[in-house]
């Protein structure tokens, strides 16, 4: 397990066991994630700015990839799941 600063407030630890889990952090709290080669899920941005320029730099902040976030609600069940 290792955790990557790429930038001032804004983390990725990756967990290298069998199931690859990426969980990617704005500030200290976890806004993505993804396991294995699976799908990357993203929190909505409830925060304001700086967290919204993390959210962009993980999923690339088009208006698809916006579309396809997901609510607190749901990313708090992907999250749980993953471990």
């Amino acid at each position: 397990m290792r955790l990557v600063n790429i930038r001032p407030n804004f983390h990725m630890l990756e967990d290298d066991g069998p199931r690859k889990t990426t969980v990617w952090f704005s500030y200290e709290t976890p806004v993505a994630l993804q396991v294995g080669r699976g799908i990357m899920v993203v929190r909505k941005n409830v925060w304001g700015p700086t967290t919204g320029r993390h959210l962009n730099a993980i999923d690339g902040g088009g208006p698809l990839a916006k579309a396809e976030r997901v609510d607190a609600e749901t990313f708090t069940a992907h999250l749980e799941a993953a471990f």
